[in-house]
């Protein structure tokens, strides 16, 4: 039993130990190895340990404070695994077990519990928890955003909404203008198909972002104030959600709406109007300190979740504001065609 307790320990502080480092140098496969170091810990190590711990324990207070380390650790570290796979309930079992530990488990063992006969065996394993327990909070604190880029990145959301929904209605009024004058055009109608399905997919990859969040409110509320999603910070929701090529597959959707608008205004003669929403809409490879990234990767890489969801609100932004754009392009000429129309 003792060589299953090293190994299992050894393998799970090794796991532990790789991924916090990949995960502090934003390395891939951190989150499979915080995965599965905590799995094994938990359901490989734990149990072999305590259980001997348990039946060789000399008094009913030694029993109890095995029994109840065996508690706290179990819920700390399921809970950090639901932490990671983004599974509800992952706060509560870390609170739980984080106090279970400090206040009760910990003040037992190392002022009410000693045995001299466990004395080398319980230094080597006192260093596997050290050395795991550190770890697991290093990542979970150590990387969490403060509170003031949070806020930032709310109040960015907040003015970006302010100024779509009075872009919306400026649009508004020149559909209403484009009917009154009956100026109708297919590569229009085609245009704003384009930008319906771009707006829509947008909203989807919202959805699926706050589907991940850690909030009593239901989608809708969250939709209107993002000061409700209390784990805004979490970056792997971000990583884990835009992995699934919805990236690539939002860039590919902005730059069909964007060479859509671009080649209807340089067909129409408006080539500076053009490069300026060609530059609006710019999905080119972003220089970092890292080199050159995808577009895709810039954005959401590592972003903590209201970051990404204030990052969605800007592109929705900047596609309104081509639309306003081609729309008052196409409402001024028609406007100076009449005008001419009537001197002549």
């Amino acid at each position: 039993m003792k060589t299953t307790i090293k190994i299992t320990g050894f393998i799970s502080l090794f796991l532990i130990s790789i991924g916090t480092l990949f995960k502090l140098l934003h390395l891939p496969g951190s989150n499979l190895l915080l995965l599965f170091g905590p799995l094994c810990f938990t359901v490989l190590f734990l149990p072999v340990f305590f259980i001997r711990r348990i039946r060789n324990s000399e008094s009913s207070l030694e029993k109890a404070t095995n029994i109840i380390g065996l508690i706290a650790l179990t819920d700390i570290f399921f809970g950090v695994i639901f932490k990671n796979l983004h599974i509800s309930g992952a706060n509560i079992l870390l609170l739980l077990g984080a106090f279970l530990f400090a206040f009760i488990a910990l003040p037992l063992y190392m002022f009410g519990v000693k045995k001299k006969s466990e004395k080398s065996m319980s230094e080597k394993i006192a260093l596997v928890f050290i050395g795991i327990y550190c770890s697991m909070f290093i990542i979970l604190y150590s990387l969490r955003f403060t509170f003031d880029i949070i806020n930032t990145y709310v109040v960015l959301s907040d003015q970006q909404v302010k100024s779509t929904k009075a872009i919306n209605e400026i649009i508004a009024d020149y559909d209403r203008m484009m009917k009154d004058k009956d100026i109708e055009c297919g590569e229009i109608k085609k245009i704003e198909d384009l930008r319906n399905d771009l707006l829509n997919y947008i909203q989807e990859i919202r959805i699926l972002l706050i589907s991940y969040s850690e909030s009593e409110y239901n989608t809708d509320e969250i939709f209107n104030n993002y000061r409700l999603i209390s784990n805004g910070d979490d970056i792997d929701i971000t990583n884990y959600c835009m992995g699934w090529e919805k990236g690539k597959e939002l860039k590919n959707k902005i730059i069909n709406y964007q060479t859509s608008i671009c080649n209807y205004l340089t067909t129409h003669e408006k080539k500076g109007l053009a490069i300026e929403i060609n530059s609006l809409l710019n999905t080119g490879d972003v220089k970092t300190e890292r080199g050159l990234m995808n577009w895709d990767q810039a954005m959401f890489n590592n972003v903590p979740l209201t970051g990404a969801l204030a990052i969605l609100n800007g592109i929705e932004h900047d596609i309104k504001t081509a639309e306003l754009f081609l729309k008052r392009s196409i409402v001024t000429d028609n406007n100076t065609t009449q005008d001419s129309i009537v001197q002549q």
